[in-house]
């Protein structure tokens, strides 16, 4: 018996390293079912809805070196982040009156008060003959000189400034709806599932000094001239600048060509 008990456990230890290959070790398998790849969503509203409801603005009688402000707001409903962008487009520029001057019924070209028409055509102006910038050849665009900042964030009271520096052409630290014009300026993250965030716009018609265009036809030292330096502002009396604005929203791991 001690000689059969010796073969069997010679057999079995045999079994067990592979060489019968007839037994397993304990195993166990799972499954799991109806596994869901779901893409996520960007989904932008401003003022509360999409396209084609998201309404224009009008700002009037601008006084220069005035601020003026829009607030809008804006929130990601749909289910990931991204990153928001604005696009100012399509500015234009329009030689306009605010009122009818001479009483014919219509504002027209006729209307342009006396001193854009002076700015404009030529004239006396502070006991100096003017050429005008019309005559010299320069039209004073509106969207040349009106500066926009933008200013984003969770709450109104305390929102930051968009840093759009960048896009400062001429170095006068003022960035104009001309200089700002089909470019992608980035905003900010707009967080999934949000809040409403608030973009402010703040606007402001430049008072433009002669010297902007390259004039010198008044003594800045001179007390009794220095009131009239500014005289090609008159040029942009009830005149009107249009544009669009164009809001993205893009994904978080976007990145812009040359960005």
């Amino acid at each position: 018996m001690k000689g059969l008990a010796v073969t069997l456990t010679v057999v079995l230890a045999l079994a067990m390293a592979g060489v019968g290959g007839t037994l397993a070790d304990f195993s166990d398998s799972e499954e799991e079912l109806d596994d869901i790849l779901q893409a996520g969503s960007l989904d932008l509203e401003v003022n509360g809805t999409n396209d084609p409801g998201v309404e224009s603005f009008e700002i009037r009688f601008l006084i220069p070196e005035k601020i003026y402000e829009v607030t809008k707001t804006v929130r990601n409903v749909g289910t990931i982040d991204g990153y928001l962008y604005i696009h100012f487009k399509n500015t234009d520029s329009v030689e306009t009156n605010d009122k009818d001057l001479n009483g014919d019924g219509i504002i027209d070209d006729l209307d342009m008060p006396e001193p854009e028409s002076v700015a404009e055509y030529g004239g006396k102006l502070g006991g100096k003959e003017l050429v005008g910038m019309q005559n010299l050849g320069i039209v004073v665009s509106m969207s040349n000189h009106v500066a926009v900042t933008v200013a984003f964030g969770p709450d109104a009271g305390s929102m930051e400034v968009v840093d759009m520096s960048s896009l400062d052409v001429n170095g006068d630290g003022l960035v104009t709806l001309n200089e700002a014009e089909c470019t992608q300026v980035l905003v900010d993250v707009l967080p999934a599932c949000s809040e409403e965030y608030y973009l402010s716009y703040l606007f402001m018609l430049e008072d433009i000094a002669e010297e902007a265009y390259g004039l010198d036809i008044y003594d800045e030292t001179d007390p009794h001239e220095v009131k009239w330096n500014w005289w090609p502002t008159n040029c942009l009396q009830g005149d009107t600048t249009s544009f669009d604005v164009m809001y993205e929203l893009l994904q978080t791991d976007y990145t812009p060509p040359g960005g």
